[in-house]
């Protein structure tokens, strides 16, 4: 395995003969029999050893044998621990999910803090197996059938070639010692139960499955590589950014033949999983929403608007606390003169206000008196149908106000009752800061 290893390095991964690189090691046999093979090809390297505390005495020991396999081949190393339980109780995700989040963070300041070119991970052929099932047990897309990548940013992965039978047979053949984790043994983690329960019967219908199995995978991954050719396009065709969101043409989706088959690669990188729920969004009314854990997409007239979510703005701010919770800030002065002014810049009359000026959202039952309007009084849900303001913009849309009295829509109207008049003694200018 030596001599096949050294050549798929000159072969495929050059650039680790000329760099030094960090090799993530756990102490399990995947990553001690790398460590060992980088070590016997001249490569330059650190080890790297996350301790998660998840199984006491056994994980410390794990930390110390992969210091003390450091130590025997005069490289450095790096550790950290976390305390991975604690953090579980606190964030959403499964444990193995956390683990990986806070495993590559540190590994991404470790990069950069000691000047490492890449981190290499001992991922073999049967983890690329695993994770294909995985994927295909959860659901996925044609990019979640194309395996772990061997290459990605910063991150490469030479074990890709091997299995985890050819690893195990080296580490035989050279009397290597590793650390077994016993967590592996257990069928609480959906991979543990993969790889004990399916695997192995693919393995017996078909000895060759991991060859096969990389065929299709090379195959699925040049389609996939087609695919997103045809997306970026439609992408040009259909998404126009336009004020921190998306507006897709939804007319001109309609009009493909098969508009369903452009929803999953359009819409997934947004992290949407309901696609029954957006499928029937190609023929709802106005106002039906879908929601992501980070966006949310809204049906109006024959466009779709993917916007991202922020937290709302609740409460109101006085005129020394106004802040962005409408794309800027407000600049309130005093002024001689006044002009025209724009749709960020607002000149009223100061003796007309009977209240320290707030700045809040819109509320049931809102109206104001629309400038040019001779004094007709309008709901505010009225004006914001006229302007044609969806139900995402209606929420956030902010109010400059006297006391209950509406002085500006911002950006919008202002309130005839505040204009400045040929009666006016003081002006003040309020200008939006974006």
């Amino acid at each position: 395995m030596l001599s096949a290893f050294i050549t798929h390095i000159e072969n495929s991964f050059p650039e680790l003969k000329e760099a030094g690189f960090l090799l993530a090691c756990s102490g399990g046999l995947d990553s001690a029999v790398l460590a060992h093979l980088c070590h016997k090809a001249g490569l330059s390297f650190a080890l790297a050893h996350v301790n998660y505390q998840l199984r006491g005495d056994e994980s410390d020991a794990d930390a110390q044998f992969s210091a003390s396999l450091a130590q025997e081949m005069g490289v450095q190393y790096y550790t950290t621990s976390f305390d991975t339980t604690a953090l579980k109780s606190r964030e959403k995700g499964s444990l193995q999910e956390i683990a990986r989040e806070l495993r590559y963070n540190w590994f991404k300041e470790l990069l950069k803090k000691e000047d490492y070119d890449f981190m290499v991970t001992a991922h073999h052929k049967d983890d690329n197996m695993e994770t294909f099932l995985i994927h295909i047990l959860r659901g996925t897309g044609l990019n979640g059938l194309t395996g772990i990548p061997s290459k990605r940013d910063k991150i490469r992965r030479p074990l890709l070639a091997f299995s985890r039978e050819e690893i195990h047979a080296f580490a035989t053949e050279n009397k290597l010692v590793w650390r077994e984790d016993s967590s592996n043994e257990s069928d609480d983690y959906l991979r543990n139960k993969v790889r004990h329960s399916l695997v192995p019967v693919f393995k017996e219908i078909n000895p060759e499955i991991l060859s096969a199995f990389e065929t299709t995978q090379r195959h699925l991954l040049n389609s996939s590589i087609l695919v997103d050719k045809v997306i970026q396009t439609t992408k040009k065709q259909l998404f126009t950014n336009q004020n921190k969101r998306i507006i897709i043409d939804l007319a001109k989706l309609r009009s493909f033949d098969t508009p369903t088959a452009y929803l999953y690669p359009l819409l997934n990188p947004y992290g949407f999983k309901d696609w029954l729920a957006i499928e029937d969004m190609l023929e709802a009314e106005s106002g039906r929403k879908v929601y992501s854990p980070t966006h949310v997409l809204l049906k109006d007239r024959n466009t779709w608007i993917l916007e991202e979510i922020t937290p709302q703005i609740e409460g109101e701010k006085t005129e020394d606390e106004i802040d962005d919770s409408f794309g800027g800030m407000l600049e309130i002065e005093e002024v001689a003169t006044f002009d025209k002014g724009d749709s960020d810049t607002l000149y009223i009359d100061k003796e007309s206000l009977n209240h320290r000026l707030s700045v809040r959202n819109w509320q049931k039952g809102d109206y104001f008196y629309p400038l040019g309007m001779e004094g007709k009084r309008k709901k505010l849900s009225k004006f914001y149908k006229d302007i044609k303001l969806d139900v995402l913009k209606k929420p956030r849309q902010m109010l400059l106000c006297d006391g209950d009295e509406i002085v500006w829509v911002i950006g919008q109207r202002a309130d005839e009752r505040f204009k400045v008049t040929d009666k006016t003694k003081r002006i003040l200018r309020i200008k939006v800061i974006k």
